[in-house]
């Protein structure tokens, strides 16, 4: 059997080995050391980890009067005197004192609102011209008004060009103030403490805090 089909074992000044068989509490165990050494302990000295290996709170023994010729077959047969000591550990857990609850209501109000919004209108005016040019125009802007050219042909001696008149697009701005009513919502909330559950075991709420 390989020593991957045994259970590790660590020792407290940092030795290692492997448990040679399962053991039962009140006998024997049996660890094989690295170099082949086997230490025979009483398996109460064994503490099991969370990792399945096991702790031995005893610093390996010495080996220096040990015959080195055979190491495999060592077995140590004298009684091996653990040195313990005891350390302190403290525990944290979480417990449930009390809580709180918390209620929300909805509440609803009106609210009256007076926007401004932009309404643009325009007047067309013509304007009489009658007056000759060279050539044609193209439309024009002066200020907030858009002049439009007419053009017409008239039959003279010659023929020429007369601005007979312009159409004048001017356009006005102004505000207005429409009133409506909207309807909000408005969230308001309450705490209530719970307190430490009574000996009968019901929770005894505390009145809400407005």
């Amino acid at each position: 059997m390989s020593q991957d089909d045994h259970a590790q074992v660590h020792g407290k000044d940092g030795w290692q080995g492997w448990l040679e068989q399962p053991f039962d509490l009140g006998r024997e165990a049996q660890v094989r050391l690295e170099d082949g050494t086997v230490l025979v302990m009483p398996a109460d000295w064994l503490e099991a980890r969370e990792d399945g290996s096991y702790f031995v709170p005893m610093e390996r023994p010495d080996q220096d009067g040990a015959d080195q010729d055979s190491p495999a077959e060592q077995v140590l047969a004298s009684t091996v005197v653990p040195v313990i000591e005891e350390v302190a550990r403290v525990d944290k857990r979480r417990e449930t004192t009390g809580g709180v609850r918390i209620h929300k209501r909805v509440r609803e109000r009106e609210e009256t609102v007076r926007p401004e919004l932009l309404r643009e209108s325009v007047s067309v005016e013509r304007v009489a011209i009658g007056q000759f040019v060279d050539a044609p125009s193209g439309p024009h802007q002066e200020g907030d008004t858009l002049v439009v050219p007419i053009f017409e042909e008239v039959l003279v001696v010659e023929k020429r060009l007369r601005l007979k008149e312009e159409v004048r697009i001017t356009r006005t701005r102004h505000t207005e103030t429409q009133t409506h009513t909207l309807r909000l919502r408005e969230e308001h909330v309450s705490i209530e403490a719970l307190v430490e559950e009574s000996d009968s075991g019901a929770t005894r709420p505390v009145p809400p805090k407005q």
